[in-house]
C-alpha cells in the first residue's frame, strides 16, 4: 500500500512538474501609430509607427519569451528586419538587449520596456541620450526627463496614467 502511494506521489509530481514548464503560446500582432511623450514638456513629441508580431509563450515555471519582430519607426538601432528573442520576468521593468545579425548584443534608442502578460498593455521608456562616435556607443536615461510611449494611448493623460501604474506594478 505504501509503495503505491509513494508511486502515485511520484507520478503526480512529475505530472505537475511536466506542466508547470509547458510553455503556452500566445499569437501577438500589434500594428498601428502610437505617440511619444516627454514627462517634462506637454504635447506629442512624436508619432511612431509601431509593430510587434510574433509568438508570446508563458509558463508557470520559467521565463515568459516573446520571438518575433519588434520595430518602432524613428528609433536609433532599430530595423524593420530586426528579429528578437526575449526572455524576461513579467512581474519586473525589461531593460531589452537586441541581438545584431551575428548575435552580437545591440543597443537601441529603448532604455526600458514596462507591460502587462502578454502585452496586452505595453509601454516603452527612451533614453535620454544616445549618442555614437566611431565604435563607441553612449546611451543614458532617467526616470524624471525620459520620454515615453504607451501603445494604444489616446492622449498624453491617458499615456502618463497607464505608464505611471505600469511601473508602479514592477517597482
Amino acid at each position: 500500500m505504501k509503495k503505491w502511494i509513494a508511486r502515485t506521489v511520484i507520478i503526480l509530481l512529475a505530472v505537475l512538474l511536466f506542466i508547470g514548464i509547458i510553455p503556452f503560446e500566445k499569437e501577438i500582432s500589434y500594428y498601428a501609430t502610437d505617440y511619444e511623450f516627454a514627462l517634462d514638456r506637454d504635447g506629442a513629441v512624436a508619432p511612431h509607427e509601431v509593430r510587434i508580431a510574433g509568438k508570446y509563450y508563458t509558463s508557470f515555471l520559467l521565463k515568459d519569451r516573446f520571438w518575433g519582430t519588434f520595430y518602432v519607426s524613428d528609433v536609433e538601432g532599430l530595423t524593420e528586419e530586426m528579429t528578437v528573442n526575449f526572455a524576461f520576468e513579467p512581474t519586473d521593468c525589461f531593460y531589452p538587449v537586441f541581438l545584431g545579425e551575428a548575435g552580437q548584443p545591440h543597443s537601441t534608442e529603448i532604455a526600458m520596456i514596462v507591460f502587462e502578460k502578454n502585452f496586452e498593455q505595453l509601454a516603452m521608456m527612451f533614453t535620454t541620450k544616445y549618442e555614437r562616435h566611431g565604435d563607441n556607443l553612449t546611451t543614458a536615461f532617467s526616470d524624471s526627463e525620459s520620454n515615453f510611449l504607451v501603445l494604444g494611448a489616446a492622449n498624453k493623460k491617458e499615456a502618463l496614467t497607464q505608464y505611471s501604474r505600469m511601473l508602479e506594478e514592477k517597482r
